[in-house]
């Protein structure tokens, strides 16, 4: 999720421009760290964007985040934290803040109540993948008999090695339509795996692809016990990490514009490279430009573009 942290920065400062005929290409070149105060515009104050001006800040870059809203963007589905995102637990270490709660059992509700109870794994003994997943959980209303339904589900886990033929097979079937195809009964389905895939996956299994979904149940649920233990934040992300993180940086001299949308991009026409951006009236040069916002903001900036190259 984090930038390299390599001392030598890849910057994609040049974008030659096509002709009609000719896809839109990116040549990216070497930054010369030597060269003092840089300056790098990042376009987006998500997760993606404090992280690549956070980078770039600490290798002594000007940096300006460029942000539509007026503060930082918090992703409305990020709320827990898993043991796997090591990047974050050492960036709130760095801050020196202390946004999450202790590990906590987890739990799942429908309108019937609570079907599931996730336990803190490794706080169990270690049982070989995939047993400490299956065994530990409790299901207080799922039945003996709907539970063994999901048994013919791990064949499709061994048989899903990671190879681009298996990608390949799996990709091309929905998560739903597997499910029906190993015999996983409705109410596991309905009260267990859908409501996994839309919390892992952002989406209902009808359009998510089995092999996302299989790499996803491998992952947090089955290859490693204690990944599935997970952490809260207490209080709103963006009050407690976003805004801290973009203060420590502003106090690096990193400059924060909020309610600004990328109308256009600064071409040199004699080198093709991007030279800045433009929001509205406002225009803010830069020797790179990095854009970590949505491909929706990108398309935004694309259709509001005065050159018709884009």
């Amino acid at each position: 999720m984090w930038v390299a942290t390599s001392s030598a920065i890849v910057s994609a400062t040049c974008f030659p421009l096509p002709s009609r005929r000719k896809l839109f290409l990116c040549k990216a070149e070497s930054v010369n760290l030597h060269d003092p105060r840089r300056k790098v515009v990042v376009v987006g104050a998500g997760w993606a964007g404090l992280a690549s001006a956070h980078h770039l800040c600490k290798q002594g870059f000007d940096v300006a985040i460029i942000e539509g809203g007026s503060c930082p963007d918090e992703e409305v589905s990020l709320r827990g934290f898993w043991s796997p995102y090591h990047n974050i637990f050492c960036l709130v270490e760095e801050l020196g803040i202390q946004p999450f709660s202790k590990l906590t059992t987890c739990t799942l509700h429908t309108s019937e109540g609570m079907e599931v109870e996730f336990p803190i794994f490794r706080d169990q003994p270690r049982l070989p993948a995939p047993l400490g997943a299956l065994v530990y959980p409790q299901f207080p209303h799922l039945s003996l008999v709907d539970r063994l339904t999901s048994v013919p589900l791990i064949a499709a886990v061994i048989d899903f090695d990671g190879t681009d033929a298996a990608w390949r097979k799996y990709d091309a079937m929905s998560a739903r339509e597997l499910f029906k195809q190993f015999g996983c009964s409705e109410r596991l389905y309905r009260e267990v795996f859908q409501p996994f895939i839309e919390v892992g996956l952002l989406a209902p299994a009808e359009r998510c692809s089995a092999a996302a979904f299989l790499a996803l149940l491998y992952y947090h649920a089955l290859s490693h016990q204690q990944n599935f233990d997970v952490v809260l934040c207490r209080g709103p992300v963006r009050e407690k990490i976003l805004n801290p993180w973009l203060e420590v940086m502003k106090s690096k001299g990193c400059t924060f514009h909020g309610n600004k949308k990328v109308t256009d991009f600064i071409v040199n026409e004699s080198s093709g490279c991007i030279t800045g951006v433009l929001c509205g009236q406002d225009v803010y040069k830069a020797n790179a430009v990095v854009h970590a916002a949505s491909i929706s903001t990108l398309q935004f900036t694309v259709k509001s573009s005065q050159d018709k190259n884009f």
